[in-house]
Formats: structure tokens, C-alpha cells, sequence
């Protein structure tokens, strides 16, 4: 990942979801890469140390809640965005469910993802795009 911009990782089984996501982050200023295996997924952020992770739910792999596991044993303290295509209930669960496991919820958002609303939301976390990474921001 590039030194500089904040980072995202798109989690989604479905290659051409996470390439999508990918292709709207990187417009908004980010270094992205998507995962489509969430059980490489803590190797992933211990490696990279994401600003945002974005989640599916659907996995085969792994669901929502398993991979919130794998987000916590790497020790993810970014935001994290829902974008799935389960009714707003559930969706709404998970977040509830990520936030009392300590989670910074940024977003959640509904299959078939709205780009402008993905590329509005990511430019809102991260208003400079290019400016500093939390991390390498002086104390």
C-alpha cells in the first residue's frame, strides 16, 4: 500500500463487488485492495493496517460475524463499512453487533451498491484523500 493516502480492503467472495469497490476507492484517494477469502483477511490488516475495511455479509467462507472475529484478532481499529444486499434489519444487527465489539461503524450500505454514495462516504472519512494516514500522523 502507498506511504501517504489512507488505506481501504474490500471484503467481498464476489471478485467483480471487491474489484468495483476497489475502483471507487482509489478515486476517492485511497490505496485499496479487495479480499475475497475472508479467512486471509487478519494477515491482510496486520500486513497493510487498513483506514477502512468494507464487509459483505454473504460470504461461503464465512459470514458477517465471522469475519468481524477475524477483523478483531488482527486487532482492526479503522472504520468499517457494511455493504450488503440483506434488508436494512439485518444489516442494521450487524452494526449494532460490530460496535459492541468495538468497532467504528462508518457506513452501511445496500446491494446493488450506489456509487456516488460509497465515493461520498469514503471522501467524507477522508476529506484530503492523499493527506496523511492516521499512523503517520505527528503526535
Amino acid at each position: 500500500m502507498s506511504p501517504g493516502k489512507p488505506c481501504l480492503i474490500a471484503v467481498d467472495d464476489n471478485e467483480d463487488s471487491a474489484e468495483l469497490i476497489v475502483r471507487v476507492a482509489t478515486k476517492a484517494g485511497y490505496t485499496a485492495r479487495g479480499v475475497t477469502n475472508p479467512r486471509c483477511l487478519t494477515d491482510e490488516v496486520k500486513e497493510n493496517k487498513p483506514d477502512v475495511v468494507t464487509l459483505d455479509l454473504s460470504m461461503p467462507e464465512a459470514d458477517g460475524l465471522e469475519t468481524l472475529d477475524f477483523l478483531r484478532d488482527a486487532d482492526f481499529r479503522g472504520r468499517l463499512i457494511i455493504i450488503s444486499g440483506h434488508r436494512e434489519c439485518l444489516r442494521e444487527h450487524v452494526c449494532k453487533w460490530a460496535k459492541t465489539y468495538g468497532f467504528d461503524v462508518a457506513g452501511n450500505l445496500e446491494k446493488p451498491l450506489r456509487l456516488q454514495a460509497l465515493s461520498d462516504l469514503l471522501t467524507g472519512l477522508h476529506p484530503q484523500g492523499i493527506g496523511e494516514r492516521k499512523s503517520d500522523a505527528p503526535a
